[in-house]
């Protein structure tokens, strides 16, 4: 996966945001039809999963867009080692992930059936989320 670890004045606790591809199989409810829906999400958290204190996605994207390097650079072997830390973590995080998904499926069906009621009534439902999802990027962001 993609992976960064730096310093920012842009946080002020370490924080920890993640990329993910996140699948969706939507039927038609009326036929025998199937679509895959695919997008990016971004999510997070300030300090350590245990803190449960979560970004929306929201947040991680505003945060991940307005990010700026700042500070001492980290040593190869730190960055390393937070890097491989927070992916190990992820593990634990698996619920939280599946919740996510979960949200976005819901999310999907409305905006299609909002966007479907404008051009031909049909109706979708989620069938499920692709689980788990992929995480594409981590990045670690530490305080100057």
């Amino acid at each position: 996966c993609r992976a960064a670890s730096l310093r920012s004045p842009s946080v002020e606790i370490t924080t920890t945001l993640l990329l993910f591809r996140v699948r969706n199989v939507i039927e038609e409810k009326k036929r025998d039809h199937e679509l895959i829906a695919e997008e990016m999400l971004v999510w997070g958290y300030r300090g350590t999963p245990s803190d449960s204190n979560f970004l929306t996605p929201e947040e991680a994207r505003a945060l991940l867009v307005s990010i700026t390097p700042g500070g001492p650079e980290l040593p190869l072997e730190r960055r390393q080692r937070l890097i491989d830390e927070t992916a190990a973590a992820t593990d634990g995080l698996r619920k939280q992930f599946d919740i996510l998904a979960e949200d976005r499926c819901k999310q999907l069906v409305e905006a299609h059936e909002r966007f479907c009621e404008l051009i031909d009534k049909r109706h979708y439902q989620v069938v499920h989320p692709v689980l788990p999802m992929d995480i594409l990027g981590i990045y670690v962001v530490l305080p100057v």
